[in-house]
Formats: C-alpha cells, structure tokens, sequence
C-alpha cells in the first residue's frame, strides 16, 4: 500500500516535472522567436529608413540643381560679368604728341605784349612785308614804308575786299602798322613832350617802348577816308558795324575798349586792330574778352585739372566751337567731331615743351602766349561761323 502510494506519488512528481520543462522550453522557444521576429523588424525598418534618406537625398540633389540652374539662368548677365577675365585691352589713344621748342611760347598770334609781358623781338624780321607793295586798291596806307606780318596783311586784303563787295567803300586807310622799338621810343618821347597831349595822354594812349603790340606786327591803327577826301572818326563812320563785323569773321578784335582799360590799362581805341585768327576772334566779341581775359580764362581751365607739377598730365578742359557758333567745354573724354577745340598748354621747365593734339584733327595751330604757356588751336571740321554785328 504504501508502496503503490509512492509509486503513484514517484509518478505524479515526474508527470509534474515534465509538465514543468515542457513549459520551460515551450517559454524559451517563444522568447526565442519573439527575439528572431524583433531582429528581422529592426533590420525592416532600417532599410526603410536607408531607403527614405537616399530618396530624400535624391530629391534634395535634384532640388538644389533645378535652383541652381533658375538662379544661373535669371543672373546669367551678373555672374558672367563678375567672373569674366579682365579685360586687359587698353583704350584707344585719342591724341598724338608733338614737340614745340619752349622758348616758341613768345611767339604767335595769340602772345600777350601790354604793359606787363614785353615784346621779344626776333634776331630777324623776315616774317614782316611791305603792305604799299602788296596791297590792294580797296584801301590805302599813309606811307609807303609801313609793314605788317605777311600773313596778316593777306587777310586785310581779304577784309578790305569784302567791305567793298559789301558797302562800296574803299575808305580805310592804314596810318600805322609794324613799329621798331627806336619807332615806338620817338613816338613815346614826341607826345610826352607835346604840351597838347603831355605825361597822361601819354599814359592813357601810348604804350611804353618794347611794351607796344605794334612791335609784333599783328596790329595797325586805321583812319577812314571818305570817297570825297575827308576823313570822319572811325566811331562815326556809318558803315562801322558792317566794317566791324567783317574784321571778326576774318579774325580781328578791337584791341582796346573802354570798358576794359583798367586791364589793358588803354583807354578807348576804336580805330586800334589785332590780328588773333579765327575761331578767337569770334569767341572774345561774343564773349566780350579782351585778350589779357581770354588768355587767363584759358590757362584757368587747364589749372582746373593739372597741377604746377603736372605740366604735360592732361590737356584740361578744352573750349568748343561748334558750326552754329556755340561755344561750351568739353574734356578728353568727351571730344566733339566738328568744330573747333582751344585749350592751354603749360610751357616746360625744358627744353622742349609736350603738346597733345586730337587724331580727329585735320589742322591745328600752336601759339605762345608770351605769358608762360601755349594756345593750342584744332580744326575738327572746316566751318563758318554765324556774323556778329558788333560795335567795338
């Protein structure tokens, strides 16, 4: 009995037992699996992760290049303009450069002889002629020895000429021209000591000897002589506007005008011409400079872009005289194409002075000042400019 009861007993802890590691095992084996379906869903889930960010990354890259690609094509212009090569091409020349002797700058139409600049006479006088000689009979002369610069005597021709075709008159009469320093020293002496004219005619009318512009040939004093025989003043000559005016279109200026006799320091000469040439002539009437104001408002505007140090820097800003008879200013960087250009030249400490002249010039002039510098005048095109009835 107690034998069958520990057998029955023996069995019923073995059938536990085995109840026991059947569950045992049937836990691990579930565990296992749950770890085995754990692993195969990480790695799931990390290649949809993978596959997400190569997408993403596929996307974004393609994003970006269409961007890029909108942005380079809305700023082609400014990008190709920062990154393109320098353009190391240097701009054209507009001027050619000419030599003149420094010393030439107290020679020329345009030199300055007054009580301040006196004249240099020349070792020669060849450049002076006979007018009788070679005159023509639309005007007379007092005396047959007189002289003027030859080509300022052709222009007279010229005036005269025209002033016949115009009004008739064959009235002027030149009564004095070209004076050597012993002509102007007996002419200063005989009115100082003249008691009808005396010390203040003499200093408001008669240039000191080697200070008078007669010296330099480019000026002579007229009379007007009617048809009749007798002479009227040059002020009251009636065809005076007409005379006047075909002065200025051939290059002359009244010389000395009451308005300007504290600069000239010469009272009113209406009967006193100068030779300036053209376009100064028309630019001084119109503007109403006389010479010792033209020749400084010149030099003024090459200051105004060079220094004392700077002498062949710029060319400076330039006057221009157009075909309507305007008259502005222009610089290099702005050169008309018709016209005339005047400008100022410094004169060199050296020996030879450098002068900028236009490529686009089809003539040009160069005249000394007789102040320190030179008048430069370009031909641009071959104009005639508008007639200025003037008074002088």
């Amino acid at each position: 009995m107690d034998r069958n009861k520990r057998d029955n007993n023996s069995q019923k802890d073995y059938s536990q037992m085995r109840f026991g590691q059947n569950d045992v095992l049937k836990g691990a084996a579930s565990r296992y699996r749950r770890r085995k379906i754990s692993r195969s869903g990480i790695a799931v889930i990390l290649c949809s992760v993978l596959f997400i960010a190569v997408i993403a990354a596929s996307l974004w890259h393609l994003g970006t290049r269409i961007v890029d690609e909108a942005a380079a094509k809305l700023n082609y212009e400014e990008v190709e303009t920062l990154f393109a090569p320098e353009d190391k091409t240097p701009p054209p020349e507009l001027f050619d450069k000419i030599s003149v002797d420094s010393s030439a700058s107290v020679k020329g139409d345009l030199i300055l002889v007054n009580y301040q600049y006196p004249y240099a006479f020349p070792e020669t006088e060849d450049h002076l002629v006979n007018i009788y000689d070679n005159k023509t009979d639309n005007y007379g002369v007092s005396y047959s020895n007189y002289l003027l610069d030859g080509h300022v005597l052709s222009v007279l021709n010229s005036v005269t000429g025209e002033l016949f075709e115009v009004t008739g008159d064959k009235c002027v009469l030149i009564r004095s021209a070209y004076r050597s320093l012993a002509d102007q020293q007996s002419i200063y002496d005989s009115y100082l000591a003249d008691p009808n004219y005396g010390e203040q005619y003499v200093n408001d009318y008669v240039a000191t000897p080697g200070y008078s512009e007669h010296h330099t040939g480019l000026a002579f004093d007229i009379n007007i002589r009617l048809a009749d025989g007798s002479y009227v003043l040059v002020r009251d000559y009636e065809n005076l506007n007409t005379l006047s005016s075909i002065l200025v279109s051939h290059g002359f200026v009244q010389r000395y005008e009451d308005a300007k006799s504290n600069i000239t320091k010469i009272k009113n000469e209406p009967w006193h011409y100068r030779y300036v040439g053209i376009p100064h002539s028309y630019v001084m009437t119109k503007e109403h400079y006389c010479l010792e104001e033209y020749v400084e408002y010149l030099r003024a505007l090459w200051e105004g872009v060079n220094t004392d140090s700077d002498v062949d820097a710029e060319v400076g800003t330039m006057l221009h005289v157009d075909a309507a008879g305007e008259i502005s200013t222009c610089t290099e960087d702005t050169l008309p194409s018709e016209g005339y250009l005047i400008y100022y030249v410094k004169k060199s400490d050296e020996v030879k002075t450098e002068v900028k002249i236009p490529k686009s010039a089809k003539s040009y002039t160069v005249s000394g000042d007789n102040a320190g510098g030179f008048i430069v005048t370009v031909t641009l095109s071959e104009v005639t400019l508008p007639e200025l009835k003037t008074l002088p």
